[in-house]
């Protein structure tokens, strides 16, 4: 027996329904503090009922009101440091999904492999020393060596660090800048004194800091297959009875207060109270 769900439990919290929703490609993402500050600046508009930002995804999702200034949005989001494009449909964002991150992948693994061979030897006195064996590079090939992972595998934290100066805000990028380029500077003060030189933190702590954003973009990349997977299983439409007669619509387009048609085998698409029928569900 087909059931009939009223969809308006979408929206009970809500004593003002949405007029529109929008969802947002975000890039340039590296932490939860990146989301919550984009949520920030999105629901200070006057046009963003509401926004959530998930950084898995990398999806904005509004509601905005039905003049809302679509190209303002994406721009207040562009000057808060991040990049911003209308999210496309689920098969061609999955496939560009895909291709930016084996292309930034191997970029990155290049990038760290190249940062971990130039530490590595600014390492070895520090290593060396567990065995009471005392080694020391000279001045200058410290200098060589940490000057590429200072500012070549260490200028993603340099941009990250303007980005979000610039939206008046600071995350891990600003910590690692300013961190490593105290130590950098203050062994340049101490090069011609001969005092001990910091060279090799500054470069390990780039070089470590780069293997964790490696690991952890790995990681988010694997959950986001994951949470793609189950998306996948919601259906795509629901059968809305509309004007007395019935349409499919996308979920999208189902707004609160809309009688949905659910046949016996199909999946519910969207939350709401059963009016009518009876059938048997899997919750799961």
């Amino acid at each position: 027996m087909e059931s009939l769900v009223d969809s308006s439990a979408r929206g009970a919290a809500n004593t003002s329904p949405p007029a529109h929703s929008l969802r947002l490609q975000i890039g340039g993402m590296t932490c939860a503090t990146c989301a919550t500050r984009i949520e920030k600046v999105l629901n200070r508009r006057a046009d963003v009922q509401s926004a959530q930002v998930n950084l898995a995804t990398e999806i904005a999702s509004l509601h905005v009101e039905a003049d809302a200034d679509v190209p303002e949005i994406i721009a207040a989001v562009e000057r808060a440091g991040f990049q911003a494009e209308l999210a496309v449909s689920a098969a061609d964002a999955q496939r560009e999904a895909e291709e930016k991150f084996a292309r930034h992948s191997r970029r990155d693994a290049w990038l760290l492999l190249g940062s971990a061979l130039l530490t590595l030897p600014l390492l070895l006195p520090m290593l060396a020393s567990v065995f009471a064996v005392h080694l020391s590079l000279p001045v200058y090939a410290q200098l060589a060596l940490a000057t590429p992972v200072q500012f070549v595998a260490g200028a993603r934290f340099y941009r990250g660090a303007y980005l979000a100066l610039r939206g008046k805000s600071a995350n891990m990028d600003v910590l690692v800048a300013v961190g490593t380029s105290a130590a950098y500077a203050l062994s340049l003060a101490l090069m011609r004194s001969g005092g001990h030189l910091y060279f090799e933190g500054a470069a390990a702590v780039i070089t470590f800091v780069m293997l964790g954003k490696w690991l952890e973009g790995r990681a988010k990349h694997s959950t986001t297959l994951a949470i793609r997977a189950l998306m996948q299983l919601r259906p795509d439409t629901a059968c809305v009875r509309r004007d007395g007669g019935e349409i499919d619509l996308a979920i999208d387009m189902v707004q609160p207060g809309d009688i949905v048609i659910v046949r016996p085998g199909q999946s519910i698409p969207v939350d709401g109270r059963v009016l009518e029928g009876e059938s048997e569900v899997d919750e799961s």
